[in-house]
């Protein structure tokens, strides 16, 4: 999908050293180009042409025809091109005679005429070296350095770029190195090495804003936008395509505004926006086919033709249709074949292969895909590799060849996995994008493993193994690097102080490329030079860490990088009475992988994602939306019957009696509390005496029968229990509760007395006008602390502040609280991600009171747990369906060193969440093991009556979960 140099960087030739002496400046007029100031320039080079010399003339129509290429206007380009050759070749001077061709050379890549290119490019070369110029030879090298990649010469266009980066290093040319780190931008963006290709295009991106070459900037920001897209990042990539599109109109820029077009249409493809996809598309097309733009004109038809193929459009009643794709891209495969290029011609034939598969020919798609995946490993091209592979096995599954697709499935996630290792250096959020935006990959596979098992070839462990590659997968090696450099700290303290340099280094690589990103009035691009400096040295620097850890501590290199888990590794790591259950939701189906110390058994479950999805909202929604008592009276329990007869009952013969479960979601099922679900007959009391709710606590529900913990993954499990566990903690307790919100907050009592047993149980919902006070939550720790012997640190009302937590030295303590609201991003101020809300008074500058998601990643804890009694401290539904389980603040309070933590599925009145955690403490101070101490605690629950009511109705007690190492 990268954008092809050709079409980009229009004007990067560089006048020769003869011209300068000349009246008129042809490098003031070029300077106008590069920078888009075409009006200026046209004026120039036409006063220029029409009473100079004839070396005045050559570099006039030189200059016209690169202007004209800009400007997508092949045929006068051209024109003036040949004029200007035949001049230049009269006049004998070489290098200018080389310039030209180059010039010539971007006409014919522009217009896919490869085979002239070459020969342009030859000549080019040839001339700049006998001129001894090397800025003219840099600029050869450069562009057909993109002919190479086009033609699939990766070895030979790695050399070219190779050589044109040392020629504009040694002459100190900025303009010619920032497009030379562009072409190799490009280079490692084809090859799927995205970080190496993020990187460059920042440097890229910084240079052309200090030169202010507009035209090149704007080229710049729509190849970011790309990298983002190609990495699952949909949300980043669609305003940089948006900003790069009105650049590229505001320069009148058609060749750009093409391709920014065509990258609109991706983008609001993947948003299930199809009708505005098209319409960018064929707008696409019909510029590029007047433009004679043939490499937009193939975009533009193979983008229609995936339109075609799987989408539906509002008016267009015969879509989809595989047959009406398939002439698309057949169109687009004729532009490319006629041209050599291979790079487009193989992402093409690809879409071809999907159409021949969607039109029920599977052994024509089969050959298809063999053929594009021979020349894209020929190539280097791992992206359409893996793609081509993955093709090959869902044609082989058709025609039920199930033993030869499980073979092309594996190889094409060995593929895949190697593209994944090149992303480390990248942000949690794009690492994590890249697989989740792959994840069919995954679901595909297992369930011809699946298929295949069912068939007689076991392949169960196989399952298993697949399935922890595509879920949770960034957030369990974060797990397994934080727990290593917790044993750093602990074994060396030289390896302590690279880790932590190394960190710093992260951050302050992350900030400078931010800075980069965003720069772009005067004033920030005179700043962009030296960030540029700044971010290769802390790059290097950072390079040079790592490699010393991994050469001076290679044990901490191998924690923080687990190899892959296997089902021999989980039964190892499971103690005796423990059983994990790791569920794994496909499209039509899912399978549950029930693992304990001895036996590994697999059950295949009849709901698949939709069906799964539509039977947790139903569950919760009640709860999430809840407006008064009878939304409670109407909370249907056949839902939660419902849930375990599709997700339990399957596996139900297989648990062991009074057992401790530890379960591994997936999807909705990471938002789902599977104490509340109900194994059996909900039957209600005769009489209506009595609180309301009582007749619910006999109820038989699926957590009376075992006690359940939850992690994200086996995976994460795995690393948890890898971690040494602390030795001893200095204090027993810190907690923070009752923060002072200001004078605009209301204690729950107030509410309560405003709205009943409405403000009393959704005292914590964040839809009250100003934070509600949490009056009870200070009798909640102070119950706490006394439980656990009373030597806690407390810290209340103004104490209980986000700077308190920085200077409060965590590390060494056991048990941790934040009594509080749990707010979603947006509640209460502009918050990005999730956060705990502290004290609002009195905080210093650049203290806003929110600890946020990204914040706790910060905070060095050794907790044996933390218990966050707020609302929605698990994570929302959309944000767990992602794929990483247990989004926002659970995952980075695990993440900082919490071994386990309790966290709320949905927000519940302070009153039950004290009355439950003093429970807890209870049971945990006895000696109960946390599971069963939270178990207990809840049916210690059910049986309490506040204001009439008897908190047995699970939105009282079910949305509390342990969550992390149970032990």
């Amino acid at each position: 999908m990268t954008v092809l140099l050709g079409a980009l960087f229009l004007f990067a030739a560089h006048p020769s050293s003869a011209e300068s002496s000349q009246p008129w400046r042809p490098e003031a007029t070029h300077t106008a180009i590069l920078q888009g100031a075409y009006v200026d320039a046209l004026r120039q080079l036409r006063a220029a042409l029409d009473g100079g010399s004839d070396p005045v003339r050559r570099d006039a129509l030189t200059g016209l025809g690169r202007l004209y290429l800009a400007l997508a206007e092949p045929n006068k380009a051209r024109d003036h091109l040949q004029q200007a050759r035949e001049l230049a070749d009269r006049l004998g001077e070489p290098a200018a005679r080389a310039r030209v061709r180059v010039l010539q050379a971007r006409l014919d890549l522009l217009q896919t005429r490869y085979a002239r290119a070459r020969e342009s490019l030859e000549q080019a070369l040839a001339l700049a070296t006998q001129a001894g110029d090397p800025g003219a030879r840099a600029e050869a090298l450069r562009w057909l350095a993109e002919l190479q990649q086009r033609e699939g010469d990766s070895a030979g266009a790695e050399r070219s770029i190779g050589e044109c980066l040392a020629l504009a290093q040694a002459g100190k040319d900025r303009a010619e190195l920032a497009f030379a780190v562009a072409q190799q931008a490009a280079f490692h963006a084809r090859r799927a090495d995205y970080r190496q290709a993020l990187d460059l295009w920042q440097q890229a991106l910084g240079g052309f804003r200090a030169l202010s070459y507009a035209p090149s900037e704007a080229q710049a920001i729509l190849s970011l936008g790309e990298l983002n897209f190609e990495l699952g990042l949909v949300g980043e990539a669609l305003p940089l395509f948006e900003d790069a599109f009105k650049r590229f109109r505001t320069l009148a820029d058609p060749v750009g505004e093409v391709r920014a077009r065509i990258r609109l249409g991706e983008a609001y493809m993947r948003l299930g926006q199809a009708g505005q996809a098209l319409a960018h598309a064929e707008r696409a097309l019909e510029m590029a086919r007047k433009r004679h733009d043939y490499v937009g004109e193939g975009e533009a038809l193979a983008q229609i033709g995936e339109l075609w193929l799987e989408h539906k459009v509002e008016g267009m009643v015969l879509m989809p249709d595989p047959n009406v794709a398939l002439k698309h891209f057949q169109s687009a495969m004729a532009i490319y074949r006629d041209a050599g290029d291979h790079y487009a011609e193989a992402r093409t034939y690809l879409k071809i292969g999907a159409a021949y598969l969607a039109a029920r020919q599977p052994r024509v798609a089969v050959k298809v895909f063999e053929e594009v995946g021979k020349g894209a490993a020929a190539s280097g091209d791992e992206e359409t590799l893996w793609r081509a592979l993955r093709g090959q096995g869902q044609a082989l599954a058709k025609v039920r060849d199930y033993g030869t697709a499980a073979k092309r499935y594996g190889e094409a996630v060995e593929v895949l996995e190697r593209a994944y290792r090149r992303t480390a250096g990248l942000d949690r959020a794009a690492r994590s994008a890249f697989l989740g935006d792959r994840r069919g990959l995954f679901e595909e596979y297992l369930e011809v493993l699946m298929r295949l098992d069912a068939a007689g070839t076991d392949s169960k462990a196989t399952a298993f193994a697949i399935s922890e590659l595509a879920r949770s997968r960034q957030f369990s090696e974060m797990l397994a690097g934080a727990g290593a450099e917790r044993a750093a700290g602990r074994e060396s303290p030289r390896l302590r102080e690279l880790v932590e340099r190394e960190r710093q280094l992260r951050l302050d690589y992350a900030q400078i490329t931010q800075a980069l990103i965003a720069g772009r009035d005067a004033a920030q691009r005179q700043e962009q030079a030296t960030l540029q400096t700044r971010q290769l040295s802390v790059r290097s620097a950072l390079e040079g860490v790592q490699s010393r850890i991994e050469s001076q501590f290679p044990r901490y290199a191998e924690l923080a990088q687990p190899r892959r888990h296997t089902v021999a590794d989980v039964r190892a790591a499971l103690a005796d009475g423990e059983t994990l259950l790791s569920y794994f939701v496909m499209g039509d189906a899912s399978v549950v992988f029930v693992i304990d110390r001895k036996s590994f058994r697999v059950v295949t479950l009849n709901a698949g994602r939709a069906a799964l999805r539509l039977l947790v909202d139903r569950f919760r929604r009640p709860f999430t939306e809840l407006q008064g008592i009878d939304d409670l009276r109407r909370w249907d329990p056949e839902s939660a019957a419902a849930l375990y007869e599709a997700i339990v009952l399957p596996v139900a013969a297989l648990l062991p009696k009074q057992g401790r479960l530890i379960i591994a979601g997936d999807d909705a099922l990471y938002t789902l509390p599977f104490e509340a679900l109900l194994a059996g007959e909900a039957r209600a009391m005769a009489t209506e005496s009595g609180p309301f709710f009582r007749d619910y606590a006999a109820w038989p529900w699926f957590g009376d029968r075992h006690s359940i913990s939850y992690v994200p993954s086996a995976g994460a499990l795995l690393a948890l229990r890898k971690e040494a566990r602390a030795g001893a903690w200095k204090q027993t307790l810190v907690a923070f509760a009752d923060p002072d919100f200001g004078a605009g907050s209301e204690d729950e009592g107030a509410l309560s007395a405003r709205g009943g047993l409405q403000g009393a149980v959704l005292a914590r919902a964040t839809g009250v006008r100003g934070i509600p006070r949490l009056a009870e939550t200070a009798d909640e720790v102070a119950a706490v602390n006394k439980i656990l012997g009373g030597t806690g640190r407390i810290y209340l009302r103004g104490e209980a502040s986000e700077q308190q937590v920085y200077q409060a030295n965590l590390s060494g303590t056991r048990y941790l609280m934040f009594s509080t609201h749990g707010l979603l991003g947006g509640d209460f101020s502009a918050l990005g991600q999730p956060a705990l809300a502290l004290s609002l008074v009195n905080n210093p500058a650049g203290i806003d009171g929110f600890l946020t998601m990204g914040e706790v990643l910060g905070i060095r804890l050794d907790a044996d747990l933390t218990v966050l009694s707020a609302c929605n401290t698990a994570g929302e539904p959309e944000n767990a369906r992602g794929g990483e389980g247990f989004a926002g603040l659970t995952r980075s309070f695990m993440y900082a060193g919490s071994r386990s933590l309790v966290v709320s599925h949905w927000p519940v009145g302070s009153q039950a969440t004290v009355a439950l955690m003093a429970a807890f403490f209870q049971e945990l101070a006895a000696g109960r093991a946390k599971p069963v101490a939270l178990a207990n605690a809840r049916q210690k629950l059910r049986q309490t009556v506040q204001q009439g009511v008897q908190l047995a109705h699970p939105f009282f007690w079910a949305p509390f979960v342990l969550v992390g190492d149970p032990r």
